[in-house]
């Protein structure tokens, strides 16, 4: 059972408070490793889901952490005050220092050419992006990696594309007077090809 499912309780809030102090770090640590930082922030979401009715302090406290695991920048405001307490021998900041996260999260490379279209799965863990390089390109939006290989369909450059309602399905336009379907399959995406008969 995930954390948002449960009813809230003061013991596991307590219990997830002194986690984040104390071992955050090392949490999001490994999860880089292992290349699942994106399930970090699923976690904190759950937690912020979980207490944003009961306790604000856990719900801010946990919103700023899936901020800085999106943007792996210097903690702010509840992690710079949490973390310097316990790291006393580690460089901090004394003047400079953001007060607002960044606006810009990521910065996605990997198309050959002008990208003209972008879109969010329905849920915001992936973003799909149409390029004039004639691909289709699949991202991880926490951490900005692409997912697999750039999708081809189109012989001409892609200037649209969109998510089905549930995320499982990719459809493209295109300047060659086509739409691609692309089906999520087992982690994979297979494409069919419409032509344009208008």
């Amino acid at each position: 059972m995930y954390i948002h499912q449960c009813d809230f309780d003061v013991q596991i809030a307590e219990e997830v408070e002194h986690f984040m102090t104390n071992q955050f770090l090392y949490w999001l640590e490994v999860m880089s490793m292992l290349r699942k930082a994106n399930r970090v922030t699923q976690g904190l979401r759950s937690v912020i889901v979980w207490s944003k009715m009961y306790d604000d302090r856990i719900s801010a406290f946990m919103a700023d952490a899936a901020k800085f695991v999106a943007a792996f920048a210097t903690p702010h405001r509840a992690e710079s005050e949490t973390f310097q307490q316990k790291y006393t021998k580690i460089m901090s900041i004394n003047s400079g220092k953001a007060i607002n996260w960044p606006a810009i999260q990521n910065v996605l490379h990997g198309h050959s050419g002008l990208v003209c279209s972008v879109a969010f799965s329905p849920d915001g863990s992936r973003i799909v992006s149409g390029s004039f390089d004639i691909t289709i390109r699949l991202w991880d939006a926490e951490t900005g990696d692409a997912i697999g290989k750039p999708l081809e369909g189109h012989s001409s450059h892609v200037n649209s594309v969109a998510f089905s309602p549930d995320g499982s399905h990719i459809v493209s336009g295109s300047l060659d007077e086509t739409i691609t379907h692309f089906v999520h399959v087992v982690g994979m995406l297979a494409p069919s090809v419409m032509a344009d008969d208008g």
